[in-house]
């Protein structure tokens, strides 16, 4: 299992990092207006080196997701990954892109990763 959780980091960090790339590009763009037509805003999106840094890393974590698949109990790698993934993604968003949440949403996080241990508690 510890290699298991290790690559269930490397998913989740990689996830995150391909994330908030992607947010920043998009905000770099000014977001997303298919006012012009769609084809003009597809290759004003795939222009951007951002937002297609974030997709190459997003195929390369999904290498990694396939990999630990094949070793892993599939509800045990969902709520694992997505354990990581909430209390992750909210630090770095509160970090790198200054958002904030509530002190309800931080309670929601904690509780959805308790539940996840609970829920694994077999499992590790």
């Amino acid at each position: 299992m510890p290699t298991n959780i290790f690559f269930i980091s490397i998913i989740a960090f990689g996830t995150i990092i391909a994330q908030i790339t992607l947010k920043k590009g998009l905000l770099l763009l000014g977001g997303i207006d298919f006012s012009s037509g769609v084809m003009v805003e597809i290759f004003r999106v795939v222009r951007s080196h951002y937002v297609m840094g974030a997709f190459f890393l997003q195929g390369v974590i999904a290498l990694f997701w396939v990999y630990v698949l094949s070793r892993t109990q599939l509800a045990y790698l969902i709520t694992m990954s997505g354990a990581f993934f909430y209390i992750l993604l909210a630090l770095a968003s509160w970090i790198v892109l200054g958002e904030r949440l509530s002190l309800i949403q931080w309670l929601g996080i904690f509780m959805i990763s308790v539940g996840v241990v609970c829920f694994n508690s077999q499992a590790l």
